[in-house]
């Protein structure tokens, strides 16, 4: 993980796929957040859809999937498109 972009008030947000509770994910975790983090303790390939799988992503995708200069231009337009989700978004999102 970039240590760069974290920050004390940073909230930190993944997606369910199966590959981000590795172990070794679980380890890079509990090091950069000082096991400050809640994790999931199901099963790894739950069908459940995340608010975050069903609509965040894709929105995020949709809006930013153009050719970009560097990671920074990138982060850049991710971050610009989630900012611009609309305030009552977030409610309907969250669960």
């Amino acid at each position: 993980m970039c240590q760069s972009i974290f920050q004390s008030n940073v909230m930190f947000q993944q997606n369910g796929a199966s590959q981000h509770w590795s172990s070794d994910v679980r380890r890079s975790l509990d090091k950069t957040f000082l096991q400050q983090w809640i994790g999931r303790d199901g099963h790894p390939r739950s069908p459940d859809i995340t608010p975050l799988d069903f609509y965040l992503w894709n929105y995020v995708k949709d809006r930013s999937c153009y050719t970009y200069r560097d990671a920074c231009d990138l982060r850049h337009i991710i971050t610009e498109t989630i900012n611009s989700v609309i305030p009552f978004r977030w409610t309907k999102i969250e669960y």
